[in-house]
């Protein structure tokens, strides 16, 4: 049986991609100039931001809600929560692993709380009100967790080259493979976990706009 297509969104929910498109980009374009302005050249500032899972989810959000702001339909449900897992996995992380004694500033400041905390906080109240949740099922949790998986490989490839592997849980040098390979696993399983969790809202608290019918890609 053919899925049926998300419906056309009304016009409160056309205002809501253009605050996240808006968002992102700042957001994206404010992290660009602070690591640019920290960096010898643009391409170190690429390489710096190249593994980041924060940086991915931001530019994806940005992609995501152009398009549906332009075409008046959402993407279907695997695809929106993937955005808001992965968003806020990165946020999660950051607060974790980069608790700082000493607060941010300037640009730097404006890129942490834009990357790891409003990102997040609107990208999830969107997911709850708005976006189509119907007919996700637990698979989906794979390609929910690939994601921050495969930003782990870029780090740990750029660490090899440059020896800063961005997350401190992953660097080699200082702990040791084996050591590396347990906390991918620990956070791999809190990755699925967090994944079943949308599942059970999902279920919770189906999307306005979507039927059980609706598209999943």
């Amino acid at each position: 049986m053919a899925r049926r297509r998300p419906k056309r969104m009304k016009v409160t929910g056309r205002a809501i991609p253009l605050l996240l498109t808006m968002s992102s980009v700042v957001t994206l374009a404010i992290t660009w100039l602070g690591v640019r302005e920290a960096s010898a050249d643009s391409l170190t500032a690429i390489l710096a931001l190249l593994p980041n899972l924060a940086v991915w989810a931001c530019g994806l959000v940005a992609v995501t809600f152009l398009v549906v702001g332009a075409r008046h339909r959402p993407f279907g449900a695997i695809w929106h929560g993937a955005l808001v897992h992965w968003t806020v996995t990165a946020g999660v992380i950051d607060h974790i692993a980069f608790a700082r004694a000493d607060p941010l500033g300037g640009l730097a400041f404006g890129a942490d709380v834009g990357l790891n905390s409003v990102m997040p906080v609107l990208v999830a109240v969107h997911w709850l009100i708005l976006a189509p949740k119907a007919g996700l099922v637990l698979r989906d949790v794979l390609f929910w967790i690939a994601g921050p998986l495969a930003c782990f490989v870029l780090a740990m490839g750029r660490g090899a080259m440059t020896g800063d592997y961005g997350y401190p849980f992953l660097d080699v040098t200082g702990l040791g493979l084996l050591v590396v390979a347990v906390n991918v696993a620990l956070i791999g399983l809190a990755l699925g976990g967090g994944g079943l969790v949308l599942i059970g809202l999902a279920r919770f608290r189906p999307s306005p706009q979507a039927r059980p019918s609706s598209s999943r890609r």
